[in-house]
């Protein structure tokens, strides 16, 4: 018959017995810095869908949202001082804002060389 009895470690079984405790000691902060960096990566995912989802909100609730588009440009329309982007796509909608200085000086007159007359 075999039962449970009170054994005594031996000092080699102490030593064996403190090496196996600070192996799972290390193998136990080694895991912490994993977790850390799981959680954090994981926390970057999250924050990323969530700017995301709050961008899509934003565009449906504005119900529009900007992007590039190929366009005419128009000066002086549809007043003096102001340009007109006219979208190719009959979906988007033209866009004006005020002329810049550099806008201005496109339709000054210029000879042949692009000297100033």
């Amino acid at each position: 018959m075999i039962a449970e009895v009170k054994h005594r470690f031996t000092t080699d079984e102490m030593r064996e017995l403190g090496d196996r405790l600070a192996h799972r000691a290390q193998e136990v902060e080694r895991l912490r810095g994993e977790q850390k960096t799981v959680a954090a990566a994981i926390k970057a995912g999250i924050e990323a869908a969530m700017g995301e989802m709050r961008k899509i909100a934003g565009a449906m609730a504005a119900g529009h949202e900007m992007r590039a588009a190929e366009c005419s440009v128009f000066y002086h329309t549809p007043r003096h001082g102001v340009k007109t982007y006219m979208p190719a796509s009959a979906d988007d909608e033209p866009r004006e804002e005020a002329m810049t200085p550099a806008d201005l000086q496109q339709n000054l007159a210029f000879g042949g060389e692009g000297k100033a007359q």
